[in-house]
């Protein structure tokens, strides 16, 4: 049986709450299972605790996975409570859901963006802020595989010398799988603007990897 999240003490609720399936802790979740939270997660009441709670459970084994993995990799070098990190993983959350646009897949976007805003919150917890680095929040979802890890290190390189806005538009298009008129209208710049630059970093990009691979052989 799956783990159930526990809520921080203020936000539970008496309110029923929509029957949800949970999600897998690893691997992809099912069409079936995005689709029901997709359409639960833009309804108009969303936002309320019964559906929002309901979500979060029903996404409860991977974000808890996440929220492991970030308090065991960072927080506790930090004295950071593992019950800290989740209470604001709840919070994360909650911030997430109000800003979707209830456009596509609500796992994809929840999943993108998820592990780096909770290593963020996290970064300022106990009045102080800590080093974060997007690259390595962003190791946080991926799968366990030993393949995964080594194509994100590498990234991690490919992404150091580059310039704050090619950095992110490389984990926009790469990572996070957007097209170009979502990253241009988050981006605040045209869509050929981005088609254009992103043209170049592919070039520079190949290049580089393959100056990095070779220094390997």
């Amino acid at each position: 049986m799956s783990r159930v999240l526990r809520f921080p003490a203020e936000r539970r609720t008496t309110s029923p709450a929509p029957l949800v399936p949970l999600v897998p802790a690893r691997g992809r979740v099912p069409d079936d299972i995005d689709r029901t939270l997709s359409g639960l997660a833009s309804d108009p009441d969303a936002l309320s605790p019964p559906i929002r709670n309901a979500l979060f459970i029903a996404y409860g084994p991977i974000l808890n996975r996440i929220a492991r993995k970030v308090w065991w990799t960072y927080a506790r070098r930090h004295f950071v409570d593992p019950d800290d990190v989740e209470n604001e993983g709840f919070i994360v959350f909650g911030e997430l859901l109000a800003r979707w646009s209830g456009d596509g897949s609500f796992t994809r976007y929840l999943l993108a963006r998820y592990p780096w805003r909770l290593r963020d919150r996290v970064s300022h917890l106990n009045g102080r802020t800590l080093p974060v680095s997007i690259v390595e929040s962003l190791a946080l979802s991926a799968t366990d595989s030993w393949e995964a890890e080594r194509a994100l290190a590498l990234l991690d390189e490919l992404l150091q010398p580059l310039a704050h806005f090619d950095r992110t538009l490389v984990v926009m298009r790469v990572v996070e799988q957007q097209p170009a008129r979502t990253i241009a209208a988050q981006l605040g710049v045209s869509t050929s603007t981005i088609e254009s630059r992103w043209a170049t970093l592919r070039i520079d990009l190949y290049r580089n990897l393959q100056l990095l691979l070779n220094n390997f052989e």
